[in-house]
């Protein structure tokens, strides 16, 4: 990679047409305001293997989100990438997901001289609707420990249940992005 590819074109084959992705009765869709740019990356898609899962993976014992999202203002420099994994019960196989990619994806980065400047990271994980709540203590806990072992902020992570039309997930979406400014 030349020193001007960038995290974009890394995940580049593996991006969605459209702003919706179901997987696992889970379905994660947005409706962009005029001014934003939200595009979908799918990355654990074994149909398409596309590259950043090969790197994930290729390092022994790594998992995989199912998504990445880019997300951007119109008259904004910072460009947000949300890992988002959808879950029914098994929360902490989610975070060791998120934790696997987003370390493999910044040592990746770094060995490559891809930057990440102005590139900023969160995460949310996605829960049916029919899941079990997960109480306040537990959430907080499982933001430390992305936090601790991924270096994400802990104002950076979600837990979120799904209701409907997707309006919920991208006020999330939104709301991450207005802490980094």
């Amino acid at each position: 990679m030349s020193p001007n590819d960038t995290l974009e074109s890394l995940l580049e084959d593996s991006k969605l047409s459209g702003t919706s992705f179901r997987e696992s009765k889970v379905t994660i869709s947005v409706r962009p305001d005029s001014d934003e740019e939200f595009i979908f990356f799918h990355i654990d898609n074994p149909a398409k293997n596309p590259k950043i899962r090969q790197i994930i993976q290729s390092e022994e014992g790594r998992k995989i989100v199912d998504l990445i999202i880019r997300y951007k203002k119109e008259s904004q420099i910072s460009i947000l990438f949300v890992y988002v994994d959808g879950k029914g019960r098994d929360i902490k196989y989610g975070i060791t997901q998120i934790i696997d990619t987003h370390i493999s994806i910044k040592n990746y980065c770094n060995t490559k001289n891809i930057t990440l400047l102005d590139r900023h990271f969160s995460t949310i994980i996605v829960q049916r609707n029919s899941s079990p709540s997960i109480s306040a203590a537990k959430i907080a806990d499982l933001k430390k420990n992305i936090q601790h072992k991924a270096g994400i902020s802990a104002k950076m992570v979600n837990v979120v249940k799904i209701h409907g039309n997707g309006d919920q997930f991208s006020e999330v979406v939104r709301g991450f992005y207005q802490k980094i400014k």
